[in-house]
């Protein structure tokens, strides 16, 4: 019986491996990078449709890009205006994300790391979100402290949603078609 529970927490801990989404909880974000595999792609058609994905969704893409190796790499600093609204003190104000992402491409998949992400204040101040560890937001018993109730959410979403755009736009799903 003890061997079979043991194959069961193994099987079960080697399919968190294979996640397709980004999580941040205490532990920070989770895991630190994505896999995603679009079959019969080439390395240098998912290169070529992500620089083209970004200048589609970004208002200032040469800006946004910082660094590329053609079909290999391609490292942009982007910005999501609004990304998280509260309540503090009666007075209801939003913060922007200022994350920094790193995309490699390989036969048939490409990579996704999240390098940083800031939340930029209306009074544009920074303050760094580790990502390492989301301690800060969690009490000692793992619960969230009220504070922060919707920011491991928040970021979590903000990598999910970037992917899925980008993963959409590759595999040539229009998600947010124009009605001509």
């Amino acid at each position: 019986m003890k061997k079979l529970l043991l194959l069961i927490a193994i099987f079960n801990f080697s399919q968190g491996y294979s996640q397709d989404k980004f999580e941040y909880n205490q532990n920070g974000l989770i895991p630190k990078y994505l896999v995603i595999d679009i079959e019969n792609s080439q390395k240098d058609e998912l290169y070529k449709k992500t620089l083209d994905w970004i200048k589609i969704n970004y208002k200032n893409p040469n800006k946004v890009i910082q660094s590329t190796i053609e079909n290999e790499m391609v490292r942009i600093e982007g910005v999501n205006s609004n990304w998280f609204c509260g309540t503090f003190a009666g007075k209801t104000s939003c913060a922007d994300a200022l994350y920094t992402i790193e995309i490699q491409f390989r036969k048939g998949r490409y990579k996704i790391e999240v390098f940083s992400v800031y939340s930029v204040n209306e009074y544009n101040k920074r303050y760094k979100i580790n990502l390492e560890s989301g301690d800060i937001y969690y009490k000692k018993s793992g619960k969230l402290k009220k504070f922060s109730k919707d920011t491991p959410t928040q970021i979590s979403s903000l990598f999910n949603d970037f992917n899925n755009d980008l993963k959409n736009f590759i595999k040539g799903k229009n998600t947010n078609p124009e009605d001509w």
